[in-house]
């Protein structure tokens, strides 16, 4: 199990910094109640922002739960590609908020995915020890 664990740290990781972002990432506006305007390029998250921000944090933790206990608990390795898709795409999605940094946003972006993939493949090696031959 400790292994998993491995394997799901950069997944879990990216996630929270990804939601984190999303919801410090709104505007005044949004915080005013007008939850209309908010801010999302993820056509699941976004629905759920504009009815309310306790909706998306709550759904996202629940989304958390799930996927861990399907990455750890799951011995099946889409359990561990699962993990690398979710890595993946949260990783993409902290970067898409920090190109709205001006004017360093698209050198942080490009800089927190390399840093993000190496700390990542780390992580995935020190979760898999024995990995297959690869020939």
């Amino acid at each position: 199990m400790k292994s998993r664990l491995w394997i799901l740290l950069p997944a879990a990781g990216l996630y929270l910094i990804d939601v984190s972002l999303t919801l410090s990432g709104q505007s005044n506006e949004y915080w005013s109640g007008n939850y209309l305007t908010a801010i999302e390029a993820n056509p699941i998250a976004y629905p759920l922002l504009t009815i309310h921000p306790w909706l998306f944090l709550s759904l996202s933790i629940v989304w958390l739960a799930i996927f861990s206990a399907i990455v750890i608990f799951w011995n099946h390795p889409a359990a561990g590609w699962m993990a690398v898709i979710i890595a993946g795409a949260h990783a993409i999605g902290v970067a898409s908020w920090l190109t709205t940094i001006k004017p360093w946003g698209t050198v942080l972006a490009v800089g927190y995915i390399a840093l993000t993939a190496q700390m990542s493949t780390w992580c995935w090696r020190k979760g898999n020890p024995n990995p297959p031959d690869r020939k």
